[in-house]
């Protein structure tokens, strides 16, 4: 998905194989059925996820999954609001949907919904204590964490759900307000990078991890482009 400089949004999709030559290579891929731009993606139990965004006709709810044996997609049951600008995140067989914006006011949404991806079904969690859009979400641990955003100004929230207690809390806040971020956890550690420094307006190169035994963040080197509304992934 996305869109390459114009408001048209692509169904487009591109697959990047590490072990191919000693660089890597990319190959197409079949296209989405619903081509989009600000939408959200994750992983889990062997398929790919692509959930809400904005298309031609506005705000989507429409939720798509990619077998990449079969090289096929499959629309599931939609998500209960319609929203781009959204983050995703895996955990535990579910993927949760967090947090976007509407086309019509770009209100931040503090909605919070979880797909039960074997059931194939929709429900609604609490809301997040923080409305946003922009933000980034990762699983780290036995929770889901959403990270920075923007609702009018950039955010240094972190807030984290427990699927167990079916409640969010709040964690310490990054050292550097953002949006249009990227989190990903990897070896134990949640790491957040990239995006929009709300201070200057410009596209950060720092990196940030949080330290779970201490509850703050560290600054880390940072990565050798500045870029912002990246995407991030482990494994």
């Amino acid at each position: 998905g996305g869109h390459s400089g114009d408001p048209v949004p692509l169904a487009l999709v591109e697959r990047f194989d590490p072990a191919a030559g000693p660089t890597g290579s990319w190959s197409r891929r079949r296209s989405m059925p619903t081509a989009r731009h600000n939408l959200a993606a994750a992983a889990a139990l062997g398929r790919l996820f692509a959930l809400g965004g904005l298309g031609d006709g506005g705000d989507l709810s429409v939720v798509e999954s990619y077998d990449a044996a079969a090289d096929a997609w499959t629309t599931l049951q939609a998500m209960p609001t319609a929203r781009g600008f959204l983050a995703a995140a895996a955990l535990g067989g579910k993927i949760y949907a967090l947090g976007g914006a509407g086309m019509a006011d770009l209100r931040p949404s503090a909605k919070a919904e979880r797909l039960d991806v074997q059931a194939g079904t929709w429900s609604k969690l609490p809301d997040m204590p923080t409305g946003r859009t922009g933000l980034a979400a990762a699983s780290h641990g036995v929770r889901i964490y959403a990270v920075g955003g923007r609702d009018g100004g950039g955010r240094a929230a972190v807030e984290s759900f427990d699927p167990a207690v079916g409640a969010w809390s709040s964690a310490a806040g990054l050292g550097v307000a953002r949006f249009g971020c990227a989190a990903a956890s990897a070896a134990g550690v949640l790491y957040v990078f990239g995006g929009v420094d709300v201070k200057d307006m410009e596209a950060p190169t720092s990196v940030e991890r949080f330290v779970a035994a201490a509850g703050t963040w560290e600054p880390l080197p940072e990565i050798p482009g500045a870029r912002n509304f990246l995407a991030g992934k482990s494994g």
